[in-house]
């Protein structure tokens, strides 16, 4: 109702979490309820001109479910088709509102277009990066100075409290403004709509070791992430990974603190899934002492220690490197 705001964006990414979820369950009900639930997403996103990176991103973490659990290394290139097509085709689209039933001569139309307009799709002022990196670094260097990474600073900490009970959240923003030049109005008709890559805005933090040393806490980070899913994972850790690693194609064009937000906002759904999951003193199998490998091969037959002592060995580690079922046990992942 009414004008949309910068929660209900942010409460787009809610979505994310549960659908892959559901993508990931063994459960034929629960895949069909997942796509659904995808589906319904696209539909209901499609009208907001400011959710196109909303759509594209579900889609892709679609995919990434499905290939993970179908063990392939690849999705399907059908799928992947079809995400290129609706990217190329809501880049045309632009940031244009249209009612729900204005959508489908909407997609129409800005199909058309694709043909003729396939180059704007790759060098439109959404994909220069690095002539908005030359720009926004001369600008850096010798008009605003760089922010020191205040502004995530202050987002990450006071950033998800509502304006109506913190009115002044953003004072370490406000006083960075104050005090920085102001950019001239050549520059910012240039970098209106402008992406200087999450790299770009390193270098507003600080420069070139700012780069350095974030571009290498960055790494850390996605490394970690990519770790999340390994399929001996819960699927609750999967699906946060496959939720934040399906934003990082949009994160990269963008800043720090839009990333914070982002990853932020997606975390919310994952610590109430988490609060009500069911809980479990001790994984099972740990429950009860795991013997020697030299016990159990003392048990076998003396005659043929070799075989005792590898099957021992053997048993051991099944037991000990078998994982906890935790969040896989829950019913709709069955």
């Amino acid at each position: 109702i009414g004008e949309t705001t910068g929660y209900q964006n942010t409460g787009y990414t809610f979505w994310f979490v549960p659908a892959v979820m559901l993508l990931l369950g063994n459960s034929r009900v629960a895949r069909l309820i997942g796509w659904l639930t995808v589906i319904v997403f696209v539909v209901l996103a499609l009208p907001r001109g400011w959710a196109r990176f909303a759509i594209v991103s579900i889609v892709l973490a679609a995919s990434m479910a499905v290939t993970l659990r179908s063990g392939r290394r690849w999705p399907s290139p059908v799928l992947l088709a079809g995400l290129l097509l609706l990217a190329s085709v809501l880049q045309i689209r632009g940031h244009a509102d249209w009612s729900l039933s204005e959508v489908g001569q909407g997609l129409a139309a800005n199909a058309s277009q694709l043909p003729a307009r396939n180059i704007e799709v790759l060098a439109s002022s959404d994909t220069a990066m690095l002539a908005s990196w030359y720009l926004w670094s001369y600008l850096d260097d010798n008009v605003t100075g760089y922010d020191y990474g205040l502004p995530a600073i202050n987002y990450t900490l006071l950033g998800w409290i509502p304006s109506r009970f913190l009115p002044q959240k953003y004072f370490l923003i406000d006083w960075l403004r104050a005090n920085q030049g102001p950019i001239p109005a050549s520059a910012q008709r240039l970098l209106r709509g402008s992406k200087a890559t999450l790299l770009g805005d390193f270098y507003g933090n600080g420069g070139v070791l700012a780069v350095i040393v974030l571009a290498a806490l960055a790494g850390l980070a996605l490394r970690k992430i990519d770790g999340m899913l390994r399929r001996d994972n819960p699927t609750l850790v999967q699906a946060t990974g496959i939720a934040w690693l399906s934003m990082m194609w949009i994160i990269w064009g963008s800043t720090l603190t839009w990333a914070l937000v982002r990853i932020g906002s997606m975390s919310l759904p994952v610590l109430l899934l988490w609060f009500f999951a069911p809980k479990q003193d001790s994984p099972p199998g740990n429950s009860r002492p795991v013997a020697s490998v030299s016990q159990k091969a003392a048990d076998g037959a003396r005659s043929d220690w070799p075989t005792a002592l590898l099957q021992a060995s053997s048993e051991n580690e099944a037991q000990v490197m078998k994982p906890s079922p935790s969040m896989r046990s829950w019913p709709w992942t069955k």
